[in-house]
């Protein structure tokens, strides 16, 4: 009609008028002339968004995709998609002939396939007449990218498959092919019974005289980088791990011959496809969230899942950040497939994680279990309960896993199964559940009920997912969620509107009261101490191996204070203490050494713990404490305190949200590093997910492990948190570095496998902004310097032929870059900044350091006044020279001593001044030190 014509018209005229304003900010090199619409579509809040297309002199850009989203005045409010700069000098005139394109691909393909005629009928059938030849901008992904003139070729050599290939249209090169699939083989769908009973469609899949419980009709699918049906990228995959477990856990296929799906593990397989299908169209209908990890992700969700330990039924359903998994039930649950609140609830953790990343304890962990259960119910919103499908009758008493709209949930104390408060004066205090996750979510759970009693049920989601997505941050607590929650009400409403006073009122009645908000980023003080880094040197005509370096940015790299430290060959990249004095490393022959770094003193180099079986080690900021990794790739992270000379001993696993349950799939760590309290440690990890009839899930990861708990001084339970919960597909991160002054920001090594692109990546975990410092043709072992203001790494050199030291100034941000990178030293690699001065950085404070870890020397009292005790670990049978420097190296005290055996030694120190010192006992057959500090 044409009242449908002008709406259409002030719809692009609008268009172009916001992508004219945004062309300074986005470098877009035209408006009209370079985009075509692709859809229009305006949704129930009358809000338009447009889908076009780039083109470049009349031709289609491929794989360039915006998406304008206009207001419901026609005023442009945000922009995404794929973008990609063009110069203007490609030729759009074809120097090769479609036929000769078309021909080097037949030829190409005769190599590789099965190739004949199809027949009339075939061609009708997959709906193919002949080769397919269109003229496009296409952007070769090799390691330098460039955009070229290309003919997109689809041709199908058979009846089972579709291949698309990239041809250069200037000199004929093929440039990038795939195999897609023709109609035959391809994307179905399903109708079958869920395990409620009820007729659900699904999108499948058919290669051959298979199905798959794949779906890849979704846009998020990326055809260009999946094979299929085992790894569909952008797809939603359901597969079974057929109650397989611990050593033996594989999965396989959910398949069927027919397309029909009435076995019992199809039924389960189809109710988890549809489930996972419905929390995709939930979020990007409502969210324009592409995907849990809102970067087009596959989705993927495992049925027959048993318990761990024993096989046994599992209670339970989870997500670990890479696939959702469902449990069969034991003595409270049915399977945990037929519950879509409950699969929504789960992958909303990922959600949660890609965005605030909400810390899983404490208010802050309630706040995440809430939001999972706020979006889960939005999937299922005929009523306020979570789980009420699935529990067994008779188990809770009402009825459901838990209530929205009553919290007590049919209980009346903590002791009733499913109860939860539902006013902050019933909260839980105590150390049970992570500090009562589970059990206070009910808190901001009920407030939510009221405030979509008040407002609309779908009003006050689109409130909270703001809140989640734009303000709240990794240890917000219930007063920042109601500061967040007005915060985006206001935003999406106006600040005087009912939404706002709504959101307050809700709050209000659950006892989350006016506040103020807290800062959960703060700095530590600067170290006063002159800096330096470490450089391994990779020069094989050189014998030294490791070097310090002073680092003085008033002379060039060249005139650097430059000292050999060891000739010792590393295995990996040495940590070094946050005063500097000393660093530990794992030599070649597996074996852990200890070395003197600081300028004070002249480099010693001990070996530290002479089992032949290490990979990897670190030490804590204040020296007292090791992690290592053994060469078994054990799955297992082993952490020495000096103080106790005891070992503890952490099994990794991949986290979940759900109480007593985590996830195999962790193989071994290799990069660590203690953050400054010397509780934690940050690793990367190898993830491997086994398949019986597929290709394995693979990946890296980065992750938190809880070692060490200051307050009881022993070791910690191992808790384990994940950087992101999920990665996008083919993508691994690892190399973990925390920045020097701000312990709330890491740097990381990022690779795309498929593309073959490398990079160092930041991160603020506070707020889970993440930003690129800089690309890299290596893995970069990034390290801050001592204030933060550059990151030094690893480099490829020109001619690639070895590697090279660099930094890059950093931004105020300190997750990305302000400058250009800057090259230090060739033919070296791991660089690690350090400064030499004390400060205060938390209860990790070493007192002593024996030169084994199976024996050494104890120093007592520590502090002390007067009188220190030497206990000696090991026996002195011949006589030793006891000697005491100060913090500048100066020796203070020193006096030979008799052989003692294990007999503790009193020395009378009380002449010296406050203060820290080192005091070292050695003899002919070994060194031993101890750090003492005088008040």
């Amino acid at each position: 009609s044409a009242a449908r014509s002008g709406v259409i018209s002030d719809v692009k005229e609008a268009t172009s008028t916001y992508l004219e304003e945004l062309k300074p900010i986005l470098q877009l090199e035209k408006d009209k002339s370079e985009f075509v619409v692709r859809n229009i579509r305006t949704d129930r809040y009358n809000k338009t968004h447009i889908r076009l297309n780039q083109q470049y002199k009349g031709l289609p850009v491929y794989g360039a995709e915006v998406v304008v989203h206009l207001n419901e005045f026609n005023e442009g409010e945000a922009f995404n998609g794929n973008y990609i700069k063009l110069a203007d000098d490609i030729n759009p005139v074809p120097m090769v002939s479609k036929q000769s394109a078309v021909d080097r691909v037949s030829v190409h393909l005769k190599g590789r396939s099965f190739h004949r005629e199809l027949s009339p009928m075939e061609k009708k059938l997959v709906q193919y007449e002949k080769p397919e030849a269109t003229l496009c901008i296409y952007q070769d992904k090799g390691l330098v990218k460039t955009n070229v003139l290309a003919y997109h070729i689809v041709y199908c050599p058979a009846l089972t498959e579709r291949w698309e290939y990239f041809v250069d249209a200037t000199t004929g090169t093929i440039l990038h092919h795939f195999e897609s699939t023709c109609s035959v083989d391809g994307p179905k769908t399903a109708t079958g019974n869920d395990l409620n009973a009820i007729s659900r469609t699904v999108n499948t899949y058919q290669k051959g005289t298979t199905y798959y419980m794949l779906d890849i009709s979704r846009p998020m699918y990326k055809p260009a980088t999946s094979v299929l049906p085992d790894e569909p990228i952008g797809g939603i995959l359901t597969i079974d791990m057929n109650n397989t477990f611990g050593d033996d856990q594989v999965v396989k296929h959910v398949s069927s011959a027919n397309n029909a799906w009435t076995a019992t593990t199809q039924v389960k397989g189809l109710t988890a496809h549809f489930n996972a299908g419905v929390a995709y169209e939930y979020f990007r209908t409502n969210h324009n969230r592409n995907s849990i990890d809102g970067e087009g992700g596959t989705i993927i969700s495992i049925v027959n899942v048993p318990d761990e330990e024993d096989g046994s039924g599992l209670d339970n359903a989870y997500w670990n950040g890479k696939a959702m998994f469902y449990g069969n039930g034991a003595s409270a649950f049915k399977p945990l497939a037929g519950a879509v609140d409950v699969a929504g609830h789960e992958m909303t953790h990922g959600v949660v994680q890609s965005t605030a990343n909400l810390e899983y304890q404490g208010e802050s962990g309630a706040i995440n279990e809430s939001l999972a259960d706020i979006f889960g119910s939005m999937m299922d919103p005929s009523d306020w309960l979570i789980g009420e499908d699935v529990v067994k009758p008779g188990v809770f008493p009402g009825g459901a896993l838990r209530s929205m709209q009553d919290p007590h949930n049919g209980g009346t104390s903590f002791s009733s199964l499913g109860f939860q408060p539902r006013h902050k004066n019933e909260a839980y205090t105590g150390l049970e559940d992570n500090g009562g996750v589970h059990i206070n979510s009910g808190i901001p759970n009920h407030a939510f009920y009221k405030y979509a009693e008040a407002i609309t049920r779908d009003k006050a989601a689109d409130v909270f997912y703001k809140a989640l997505d734009d303000y709240l941050t990794k240890s917000s607590k219930f007063i920042d969620l109601r500061l967040a929650v007005i915060k985006a009400a206001g935003d999406l409403f106006g600040a005087a509107s009912n939404e706002v006073a709504q959101a307050g009122l809700a709050f209000d009645f659950v006892g989350i009261t006016t506040g103020q908000g807290g800062d959960y980023t703060e700095n530590l003080p600067d170290n006063p101490g002159a800096e330096y880094f470490l450089i391994y040197n990779t020069n094989t005509s050189d014998a030294n191996t490791l070097y310090r370096v002073k680092v003085n940015d008033a002379v060039e790299f060249e005139d650097a204070e430059v000292l050999p430290i060891t000739k010792t060959i590393l295995r990996s990249r040495p940590s070094v203490t946050d005063n500097g004095d000393l660093a530990v490393f794992v030599a070649a022959d597996n074996t852990i050494h200890v070395v003197t770094t600081s300028p004070n003193d002249e480099p010693e180099e001990d070996v530290l713990q002479n089992q032949q079986i290490w990979a990897n080690v670190v030490i804590s900021k204040g020296g007292s404490k090791m992690a290592a990794v053994t060469n078994d790739q054990d799955g297992k992270i082993y952490v020495y305190d000096f103080e106790t000379a005891a070992w503890g001993e952490f099994e990794l696993y991949n986290p979940t949200y759900t109480e007593g349950v985590n996830s195999a799939g962790a193989v071994y760590a290799d990069a660590l590093e203690f953050d400054y309290s010397g509780q934690f440690l940050v690793y990367d990890c190898f993830n491997r997910i086994t398949s019986e009839d597929g290709a394995d899930i693979e990946y890296w990861d980065v992750n938190f492990i809880h070692v060490w708990d200051n307050e009881t001084g022993d070791f910690s339970d191992g808790t384990i948190e994940k950087l992101f919960p999920s990665l996008p597909d083919g993508v691994s991160i690892g190399n973990p570095s925390f920045a020097k002054e701000s312990p709330y920001i890491i740097a990381f090594d990022y690779v795309d496998e498929g593309t073959n692109e490398y990079a160092i990546l930041g991160c603020n975990i506070e707020t889970n902004d993440v930003n690129v410092i800089v690309a890299n043709e290596t893995l970069g072992f990034p390290s801050y310097n001592k204030n933060d203001t550059r990151i030094a790494y690893t480099a490829m050199l020109d001619d690639q032929s070895g590697n090279q030291t660099n930094y890059i100034t950093l931004a105020a941000d300190k997750i990305s870059s302000s400058g250009s990178e800057v090259p230090m030293y060739e033919n070296s690699k791991w660089p690690v900044y350090f400064a030499t001065g004390e400060r205060e950085i938390g209860d990790d404070v070493i007192t002593s350091l024996p030169e084994e870890v199976s024996g050494g020397l104890s120093c007592y009292p520590n502090p002390f006044k007067g009188d220190v005790t030497l206990q000696f670990n090991e026996p002195m049978f011949t006589e030793s020279r006891v000697v005491v420097t100060n913090s500048l190296g100066q020796r203070v005290f020193e006096v030979n001593i008799e052989s003692a055996g294990t007999s503790p030694i009193v020395l009378n120190l009380e002449a010296l001044k406050s203060g820290y010192y080192i005091m070292k006992v050695s003899n002919t057959n070994k060194v031993a030190s101890c750090k003492l500090v005088k008040y």
